[in-house]
């Protein structure tokens, strides 16, 4: 049991370094050059994208606020998804996620926001579907809106004799919100530059 705690604990260390570095290295970088702000509206992660973003120094200079909505009502009340979509699917898909990031937008007036929705724990098997988690990014660029999402399959995060913990689901699932957004400001910084070199 010892060994299981000390496996587990250095997983939950790689992960947070893990974000650490995308945020650092790429994210904070590119939202202090472009002057631009950030936001987040959470479900599953429960504040840790908040908590990533906000814990570095001089994050106020770009993080403007984040909210963690459980329920369909409060989902829709602050985000504006879709009640109707989002109740047949229990909250859980890539457009609930989509609208919650577009909808974080709107809410703290930033112009990126990072969005998370779904299961967190294995075994979550109900008339849905399985247990998959949704992320999504929005982001304000040359006067229109990009918008992606991905997903978590957190089913696959665990086998028949290792259940994997619900708060290292949470920590994967808001890692891999985080690498979504890295890699939409990598592939934004490489058409700008090529841009540029074409002019």
């Amino acid at each position: 049991m010892k060994e299981k705690n000390k496996r587990t604990e250095s997983v939950f260390y790689e992960i947070e370094q893990a974000t650490d570095v995308k945020i650092q290295q790429t994210i904070t970088p590119f939202l202090h050059l472009n002057n631009l702000t950030i936001a987040t509206s959470e479900s599953v992660t429960t504040g840790l994208l908040q908590a990533a973003i906000g814990k570095h120094s001089g994050a106020s200079k770009h993080y403007v606020g984040g909210a963690t909505a459980y329920n369909l009502q409060l989902k829709s009340k602050l985000f504006g998804i879709d009640y109707d979509h989002a109740n047949s699917c229990n909250c859980i898909s890539s457009r609930v996620a989509e609208e919650m990031a577009k909808g974080a937008l709107s809410l703290f007036m930033s112009d990126v926001a990072v969005a998370t929705t779904g299961y967190c724990e294995p075994g979550a098997l109900n008339e849905f579907g399985p247990a998959i988690a949704y992320f999504a990014v929005a982001l304000k660029y040359n006067g229109n809106v990009i918008v992606e999402s991905g997903e978590v399959n957190v089913e696959s995060l665990s086998t028949h004799e290792i259940t994997t913990p619900r708060e290292l689901c949470q920590k994967i699932i808001a890692n891999s919100a985080i690498s979504l957004l890295e890699s939409v400001i990598i592939n934004l910084t490489k058409n700008s530059i090529n841009s540029q070199q074409d002019a």
